[in-house]
């Protein structure tokens, strides 16, 4: 039956649409100043047609109180399947074509038996007439001011508009920043600002307008002040939505506030007046001017470079709007800037007239297409840098920056820091960021550099508030002779980072045009841009990256050059363009006048630029040119020290040639040939040792460090180079300097490098030699490396197998710490002393046992080793082998003699020893060997006061068995009770007490078991020892 309805209906209802006249065809206005408003027929039929009548409305006609419509504020949405609603015009309904989402926001505002009284952009402007359109645009902020209420349309419920729309009203209402919503909430929440209405320009102006919103989703709506405080109460983190927090925080904002906005003085007629800039609440001004047009209207709210930099990221069909949009809301006089609505006018003049009304008309701006980028190329001032940034808060449209000046920055005097409250700009600022103003300006620009050579707007008027003196004087200390700028103004570009890329292809990938230039004009632009941003650098200090422009410029010049065949001719470039290249001319040459200071840019001069790059063809050009040949840079670098490092032999013999000196050495005291070695160059070093160039080998030169080589000859045989430790001992450089071989021999042993070894041995290098950190000597060295073959070999050469030093006294406690077999039992053969002490483990027996290696162990012992050996410390290597849990080695031991009884050592004996650790087995098996149970002595006084300390149940259950004294006294503890008690072990608690431990037993530091266990605020074993007829404290312990 309902289904035979509702066809019924259908069919009514394209009978009706069908027969309801043609296309609306709308009257123009009878005056300047009036609208038309859309007044929504009732139907309690939600499917029905929408039924609508237009009709004109005197805006700016004085009355009293506020204006009884609404707005709508929506965004058009996909033009996609039209859908029609019905005009009422005389006797006629005639149709009208509107967006599925604007129709589906009137079927949800329909009401079912009143009137709605609306404003409506796509019906009550006739969007054919671009007259009407342009004037009736610029009317909007005033509409938007004067409506009752503005209605936020977002669009058609989803499946969890509700779940947001319910959470953020539960956040208002609660109204504390630590309100909880769980992970589909947030979610909902995140999807429900992620709608259309946020990213639109046009709804900007709107909410700014607005003196009281409703947000409404599908069914769903919620009071504007209600969303923003539900918002601002959870505290979002746009952690997974970073692109949201340059959105929704400014829209927020200016929703909120809308309640506090005046409503009733918004029609009134007012004076023409200068425009200020005003806080959001500020009343509305309009003026009237001489001319037919009508009178402007602005909300007053703050100057138009401030708008466009926190909104200019918004979305617009049109891009025009995304300037017109912003004029109703700006502080600023439009007039003669030429920037009124005027939908005719192309983007690309509209932009320019943006530009230079923002900066200045002295500024040169490049725009193509429709693109909404610039080039502005202008003259200016460096004047502080970003020091600081906070983090804006989420929750408002304010940033806190700190910026500071230094005396290199502007020539300023003095040093000073200040923070400034910056409105949130859709590209956030960073540290590091400049503060600069160009000529003709009147307002600081925030700009950052990029690796590409340029920089990018980051905020082109920022509004440091009233100038101070400081600021004050800052502008007046500016040098005369301003900086050339090149500024990229890029509304679309991503916030990531991507944009660092070279200018070239930035200005490529944004569809920048073909430049009708030769290849030398283009390499001398590219020359001349690099150089003035390497200046730009130098002005804030940053002197590395400053250099490296530098000499990029420098290559594209030389390219230029090579380019043309003869010099440029500069008649074709301007003063500024003849200035940069010429300065270059100077630099290259080398010659004193040059503006530029070298040596401040990394320390780089160009010819020191060609030889890092081992450009041959350019190296060879400059030393054309007369660049200076032995320029040496604070390093100690000069250009032939370079080319020896790179390893750059073409380079080498340029500059050789033409005569670069060959004593010149590096300020740190090595010679070029280290530079060479160190890097493994075999080429270089040849020629440079056929050029008879001594070594470096002052003693005094090295430091207590293992990296700092002795000379040459020890770097290549350090780092394994063959070849180059071959030609260095087949010259006779070294001749005198045997002695350095020594040094040489360590560095290959600890590398393992074998055939350096040999050679360094047969050219008669120094066994003996003293390292660096411990003095160890070459055998040494080798067992710590586990290196057995070096080990033969020095063994061969006729090493003392029993030379003492280093960390375990000698070769044979080293391989067996290390478990090496092989070198254990080479040693052994050549005659090492089994049972020499010293080192570590104070002998080899002790550092196998302690190591767990078996077959070491049983080696030793088969070659002598003395089983009972020890130390007053450390006792012998059964105490060592019991502790660390080797029990085949406890085994071995014990056969071989060794005393089980033996009192020595941190925990007295080897069973204490074993018990404290836990080690079950070995304690079994220590017993079985005769040990004393109750044996007295060590840390823990016995064997069960250890193990209960430990709380090693299984452990304590073994010893008892086995007739340990249950309420033994002595030790850390006093007795095993009082010992699990304080450590909280309540299983071996047990296992004491029902062997008759004394429940009330004298401890140590707490008296008793029960006061240790209440200090140490182990409740549970308070409980056991009271149950177990513990006397109750008449006293409270002072708890740990």
């Amino acid at each position: 039956m309902a289904a035979s309805l509702n066809s019924l209906l259908k069919a009514l209802v394209n009978r009706i649409s069908g027969g309801l006249g043609d296309q609306y065809i709308y009257s123009p206005l009878s005056e300047n100043g009036n609208i038309r408003l859309l007044r929504l027929m009732p139907h309690q039929n939600r499917e029905a047609p929408l039924q609508c009548q237009l009709f004109e409305y005197p805006l700016r006609k004085a009355r009293r109180g506020v204006h009884l419509y609404e707005t709508l504020s929506y965004v058009w949405g996909s033009e996609e399947n039209l859908k029609h609603v019905y005009i009422r015009s005389g006797d006629k309904n005639q149709r009208l074509l509107v967006t599925p989402n604007l129709h589906a926001a009137l079927s949800h505002l329909r009401d079912e038996l009143l009137e709605r009284i609306l404003w409506i952009d796509a019906i009550c402007i006739n969007q054919k007439d671009k007259v009407e359109k342009g004037l009736q645009v610029q009317f909007m902020a005033e509409i938007y001011a004067n409506a009752n209420r503005v209605i936020v349309w977002l669009g058609e419920a989803a499946s969890d508009s509700d779940q947001a729309f319910e959470a953020l009203r539960q956040a208002a209402r609660e109204g504390s920043t630590q309100h909880y919503i769980d992970e589909p909430t947030e979610q909902a929440i995140f999807t429900l600002l992620e709608r259309p209405w946020f990213r639109r320009i046009w709804v900007v102006q709107e909410a700014a307008a607005a003196r009281q919103i409703l947000m409404k989703c599908g069914p769903w709506e919620v009071d504007g002040f209600v969303f923003c405080s539900g918002i601002a109460a959870l505290n979002l983190s746009y952690t997974t939505h970073p692109h949201l927090r340059g959105l929704i925080p400014p829209m927020t904002y200016l929703v909120r506030d809308a309640i506090f906005r005046p409503r009733d003085t918004i029609s009134q007629p007012e004076t023409s007046q200068p425009a200020t800039s005003q806080p959001e609440t500020s009343q509305p001004e309009t003026s009237q001017p001489e001319t037919s047009q009508p009178r402007t209207f602005s909300l007053n709210i703050r100057p138009l470079g401030e708008l466009v930099d926190m909104y200019h990221n918004r979305e617009a069909t049109n891009r025009l709007d995304k300037v017109y949009a912003l004029l109703g809301m700006s502080s600023d006089d439009h007039t003669t800037a030429e920037l009124s609505v005027d939908y005719d006018l192309p983007w690309e003049t509209v932009f320019r007239r943006l530009v230079q009304s923002l900066l200045s008309d002295q500024v040169f701006v490049d725009i193509w297409d429709d693109r909404a980028v610039a080039v502005i190329q202008g003259k200016g001032h460096i004047c502080a840098t970003v020091t600081q940034v906070d983090g804006h808060d989420t929750r408002s449209d304010i940033q806190l920056i700190t910026i500071t000046c230094k005396e290199a920055l502007g020539n300023c005097k003095k040093w000073w820091s200040y923070q400034y409250h910056l409105r949130a700009s859709a590209n956030p600022i960073r540290v590091k960021d400049a503060v600069c103003i160009l000529q003709g300006s009147t307002m600081p620009t925030i700009v950052r550099f990029h690796e590409g050579g340029y920089s990018t707007i980051i905020m082109i008027t920022a509004s440091l508030g009233e100038p101070d003196q400081r600021w004050s004087e800052l502008i007046q200390s500016l040098p005369k002779s301003p900086t050339d700028f090149v500024m990229i103004w890029d509304w679309d570009a991503p916030q990531d980072g991507s944009q660092d890329q070279d200018y070239e292809s930035l200005i490529s990938s944004r569809g920048g045009p073909q430049r009708p230039w030769t290849e030398s004009q283009d390499y001398l632009v590219k020359a001349i841009r690099l150089w003035n941003f390497g200046i730009l650098l130098n002005g804030v200090e940053d002197y590395p990256d400053a250099g490296e422009h530098l000499r990029n410029a420098v290559e594209a010049y030389a390219a230029a050059l090579r380019s043309a065949g003869t010099p440029p001719d500069y008649s074709a470039w301007t003063g500024a363009d003849e200035e940069a290249l010429m300065a270059m001319d100077n630099l290259v040459t080398g010659d004193e006048d040059a503006p530029v200071e070298t040596e401040r840019f990394n320390d780089l001069t160009p010819l020191l630029w060609a030889v890092e790059k081992g450009d041959e063809g350019l190296v060879k050009l400059l030393l054309e040119k007369g660049a200076v040949l032995d320029v040496v840079a604070s390093s100690g670098q000069t250009p032939l020290v370079r080319a020896a490092e790179k390893g750059y032999i073409g380079v080498m013999k340029l500059l050789l040639d033409k005569g670069a000196t060959i004593g010149a050495e590096a300020a740190d005291g090595r010679m070029r040939l280290r530079w060479a070695v160190d890097r493994g160059y075999e080429s270089a070093v040849k020629l440079l040792v056929d050029e008879r160039i001594s070594l470096d080998v002052d003693d005094d030169y090295y430091y207590d460090n293992d990296q700092d080589y002795a000379d040459a000859l020890q770097d290549a045989s350090t780092q394994g180079y063959d070849n180059i430790v071959r030609i260095l001992l087949d010259s006779d450089i070294l001749a005198t300097y045997s002695r350095s071989y020594g040094k040489a021999i360590l560095g290959a042993v600890r590398a393992s490098h074998d055939k350096i070894v040999q050679m360094l041995l047969e050219k008669g290098a120094d066994l003996y030699a003293k390292g660096i950190n411990l003095f160890s000597r070459a055998l040494l060295d080798a067992a710590d490396d586990s290196d057995g073959n070096m080990v033969r070999i020095l063994l061969e050469k006729g090493a003392d197998v029993n030379v003492e030093g280093g960390t375990f006294g000698n070769p044979l406690q080293t391989a067996c710490y290390y478990g090496d077999d092989e070198t254990v039992q080479m040693l052994l053969e050549k005659g090492a002393d089994v049972n020499a002490q010293g080192g570590e483990y104070e002998s080899a027996l002790r550092a196998a046992s302690s190591a767990g290696y078996n077959n070491i162990v049983r080696m030793l012992l088969e070659n002598g080793a003395n089983v009972n050996a020890q130390d007053d410390y450390s006792g012998n290597a059964l105490y060592s082998a019991s502790g660390a849990g080797h029990d085949e080695i406890v085994q071995m031991l014990l056969e071989k003699g060794a005393n089980v009884n033996d009192q020595h050592g941190l925990y007295g004996n080897p069973l204490q020893n074993a018990s404290f650790h836990g080690r079950d087995e070995i304690v079994q098996i220590l017993l079985d060997n005769g040990a004393d149970v109750n044996a007295q002595g060590g840390l823990y006084g016995n064997a069960l006061q250890a193990a209960s300390h430990g709380g090693h149940d299984k452990t304590v259950q073994r010893l008892l068995d086995n007739g340990a004294n249950v309420n033994a006294q002595g030790g850390e503890h006093g007795n095993a009770l009082f010992a699990a008690s304080v450590k909280g072990h309540d299983k071996v608690v047990r296992v004491l007490l029902d062997w008759g431990a004394d429940v009330d037993a004298q401890g140590d530091y707490y008296d008793t078991a029960l006061q240790g266990a209440y200090a140490r605020r182990h409740d549970h074993i308070v409980q056991i020892l009271l149950e177990n007829g513990a006397k109750e404290l008449d006293w409270e312990p002072i708890q740990d």
